[in-house]
């Protein structure tokens, strides 16, 4: 049994095309489903991202912003307190003592 002629060709060419057709159908509808289904699993995971964002995110920024306004009122707090009366004393004794150097150079000065 072979391909004698124009026929028998045309015949098994259709057979081999229609056979490549459904293979390629087949595959197509698999490809389909697939893509659906990865779709379906992002748009899940877009929905739980999106709910895990407008619920926790607000409390945590809020809490963020509480412990900013607590830090500075700690840090205005260090400074009025501590920074600045040890600023000023150091500043009085580098005053003290470079009036004590001016009045060491009067005193040196020769007449």
């Amino acid at each position: 049994m072979g391909i004698d002629t124009l026929e028998d060709l045309r015949d098994v060419t259709i057979v081999a095309f229609t056979i490549a057709g459904t293979v390629v159908f087949l595959v197509s509808i698999m490809v389909a489903l697939v893509t659906l289904w990865v779709l379906l699993q992002l748009r899940g995971l877009v929905s739980r991202l999106n709910h895990l964002l407008t619920e926790n995110l607000p409390p945590a920024l809020s809490s963020l912003r509480e412990s900013a306004d607590t830090l500075r009122s700690t840090t205005a707090f260090v400074s009025e307190t501590v920074v600045r009366p040890v600023a000023k004393t150091y500043g009085l004794l580098m005053a003290a003592r470079q009036f004590l150097s001016v009045l060491t150079r009067v005193r040196r000065r020769p007449r």
